[in-house]
């Protein structure tokens, strides 16, 4: 196991340059951001992607086939135009992963 001291004397001047009062500063920062995270939602439309306060986004909630095993899940969209668009291609991405699992039988008359 290297130690401090073991390191090149470069390396050990790097890291006493790093003022340990930084530290305590950006607790601050991570506590502002982690905040703000907790009480907004990013747009689920992958084309639009902006953050919206909880409670001012609309919801659609998509469920699954029922010999799909999975639990429902919840999409937030900022608008109209992005919950429709966004729910097409979320859609439709799950249609195509259905029909990769559960290939169409051929048809026999």
């Amino acid at each position: 196991m290297t130690t401090f001291q073991d390191l090149p004397q470069h390396i050990q001047e790097y890291i006493h340059g790093f003022n340990p009062e930084h530290r305590v500063r950006l607790r601050r920062v991570h506590k502002q951001l982690i905040r703000n995270y907790e009480f907004t939602h990013t747009c689920d439309y992958e084309y639009c992607e902006r953050i919206i306060p909880i409670g001012e986004e609309i919801k659609k909630t998509l469920y699954f086939w029922p010999n799909y095993h999975r639990e429902q899940q919840t999409f937030h969209f900022c608008n109209e135009n992005c919950r429709s668009a966004g729910m097409y291609w979320i859609e439709d991405d799950f249609r195509k992963m259905y029909r990769s699992f559960h290939p169409p039988t051929p048809y026999t008359p």
